[in-house]
This record gives structure tokens, sequence and C-alpha cells, in this order.
């Protein structure tokens, strides 16, 4: 009796794990199904996002010592935090003593053979025969009694779409005494916005932008009413700030970790990791008369007191040696890594009717 009740029990075990092993199959396989979908739309992804072409644009004028170590220590900044799966395009429109002086900089910071997890091409375009022009131009819409507070470098980038690459549709300018500290792809996926915007920014401060190329953005420029832009310290910044303004729905806000401003953020908050947990880029709002380097001027006592939180962050690329930052680019690279182009262009329309 005990082995027929022990055989009819082993029957209905055997019977239980088949069809255990029957239904887990089928769930691993749905499993595995879904799971393969979700890979193949990664892998999408990733390969859509090889595509993708991040492109910056600084403007420079003239060649002091303390201006030219700003650019260097931005251009460290940028292409430590390139997209790991994609391009990084940046422009530069310089006057003639800048594009001069930025010949040997990158000589020294990029020579030839500088190897890059991703394709880097820096391009440098020579707008001197362009400046009086532009300084026709904004001189119609400012006020007579107005005086310079920046150099023209900060008006160039109102004019960077009649320069840059057709193919160039977003762009993100900077100042040069500006760190970025996050990868830039993150700061990309805002292009993909479909919104009516020229230009995205935060706390109306122009030293940080994303930029749609368009002539639109001086369409609306020259007609601001210079009576409305102040007497004194008149610059660019203003323009837009009287476009949005006027103009709302074409400057819309960047969020907190993409905009921050050493004059309007850091300098009057004692709990700054508190307010601002996330840091995407750090501007230091230089552009006046002093020759010397933003960490050397007022805003080192900034950095040295909160060296424990974010002062350290930005000295981390500010003090970095040229050689360890290559170092990165380099040992970061699959299969071989991409070379780090420099070109430069004597004509400052060069690159206006062709596509990259």
């Amino acid at each position: 009796m005990r082995r027929i009740i022990h055989a009819v029990l082993l029957c209905l075990v055997t019977l239980l794990v088949s069809q255990f092993h029957s239904g887990l199959r089928a769930f691993m396989q749905s499993d595995q199904s879904a799971l393969l979908t979700s890979q193949l739309e990664a892998l999408q992804s990733i390969t859509n996002e090889k595509g993708t072409t991040v492109n910056i644009l600084l403007c420079l004028s003239g060649d002091a010592y303390g201006f030219l170590e700003e650019t260097k220590v931005a251009i460290k900044s940028l292409i430590l935090n390139a997209p790991h799966n994609g391009q990084l395009h940046i422009y530069i429109m310089a006057d003639k003593s800048a594009y001069e002086a930025l010949l040997a900089l990158f000589n020294e910071t990029l020579p030839s053979g500088t190897i890059w997890w991703c394709p880097i091409a820096i391009r440098i375009i020579n707008i001197e025969s362009e400046i009086s022009r532009w300084q026709r131009e904004i001189k119609k819409i400012a006020n007579p009694m107005a005086t310079l507070h920046h150099t023209w470098g900060t008006y160039y980038r109102l004019f960077f779409n009649r320069y840059l690459p057709s193919s160039v549709d977003y762009i993100i300018y900077m100042d040069p005494d500006t760190v970025v500290t996050a990868n830039l792809a993150h700061l990309w996926n805002y292009t993909k916005n479909s919104s009516d915007w020229l230009f995205l920014w935060r706390s109306e401060c122009a030293g940080f932008l994303l930029l749609r190329n368009s002539p639109e953005l001086w369409e609306l420029a020259a007609q601001v009413d210079n009576k409305e832009l102040p007497d004194e310290q008149f610059n660019d910044q203003k323009i837009l700030q009287l476009i949005a303004l006027h103009h709302p729905d074409v400057a819309q806000e960047l969020p907190p970790a993409w905009g921050m401003h050493w004059a309007r953020d850091w300098r009057s908050r004692k709990n700054f990791l508190q307010d601002f947990p996330q840091l995407g880029m750090g501007h230091f709002n230089g552009g006046g008369p002093n020759p010397g380097a933003f960490w050397t001027q007022s805003v080192k006592h900034d950095l040295d007191e909160f060296h424990n939180e974010w002062g350290s962050f930005f000295y981390y690329y500010i003090h970095m040696p040229w050689s360890f930052a290559r170092f990165i680019g380099e040992s970061s690279a699959v299969g071989g890594g991409y070379p780090v182009t420099v070109d430069l262009y004597a004509n400052a329309k060069a690159l206006v009717n062709t596509t990259m």
C-alpha cells in the first residue's frame, strides 16, 4: 500500500514539476522577449545618439594673458565633458589678436595627434573684417549716451548665425570665464523641445545661453527701442533682456544646474549645496577691465572660502595639468579613439554654406 501511495505521489510531483518548467519556460521566453526589445530600443537610442553633434560657441576679443588663461580652462572643461556617444564641435569667433593667440594656445594644449573618446572639431573663425560693420549696427540701437561696459567680443554672439554652417541648428554659447562640470549631452536634450524659443538662459544672464540658429534673434534686437536702454554700462545682455521682456515666448529658462552665475547665485548664498544640489556649469561674471583670470580676482575669495564645497570642484578644472586632461581623453577612448582637429578660417564666411 505504501508503495502505491509513494508511486502516486511521485507521479503528482513529476506532473507539477513538468507544469512548473513549462510555465517557467514560457515566462522566460516572454521575459527574454521583453528584455530583447528593451535592449534593441536602447541600442537604437545609442545609435541615434551617435549622430548627435553638440555645438559650442565662444566669442573672443583681444589677447590679454588672463583672458587666454580663462579660455584654456573653458576648453579643458568642455572636452572633459564631451558627449560619450556623439560629437563635439567648438566654434570660436575671434578678432585678429585673439585669432593669432589661439594658434599658439592650441599648439600648447591640444597638439596634433591628441586622441579623444569622441570626435572633437575646433574651428577658429577670424571675424576681424566684420567688426566695424557690427559696431555700426550696434550703435544704431544703443542709447547715444551709453558707454560700453564689456569688450566688443560680447556682441559677436548676436551675429553668429551669419557665419556658422547652415547645418548648425542649435548652439551653446558660453563666456570664456565659464567652467563646464557635467556632460554636455544632458544640456543638449533641451534642443529636442519643439517650442518656439530663440534662447534659453538663467537669471537673465547672457554668459551662458542655449541658442537657436536663427536670424530672428538679430531682427528682434534691431527693433529694440534705445530709449529703454540705460545710459550707462550698455551691453548686449541688456538687449537680450529687452527682447525677453517684449517677446517672452522666445526666451525661456534653463534649469538651475545649467544656470549658475557667480555674481547672482553664489556670492549671495551661504547654503549653496542645499539650494543647488546639481551643478552643470559655473559662470564667473568677468568681462570688465581687469586683465587677470577670474580665479585671481575677487572670485578667489569665494573659491577658497568654499573650497570644501564647490570651490574645489572648479579648482579641479582650473589647476589640472593639460597632460593629465589629454591622458583622460586618450585612456577613455575605445577602439583607437578619434583625433582632435583644430582648423583655422581666415575668411569670416568660409563656413556659411558648408554642412558639418
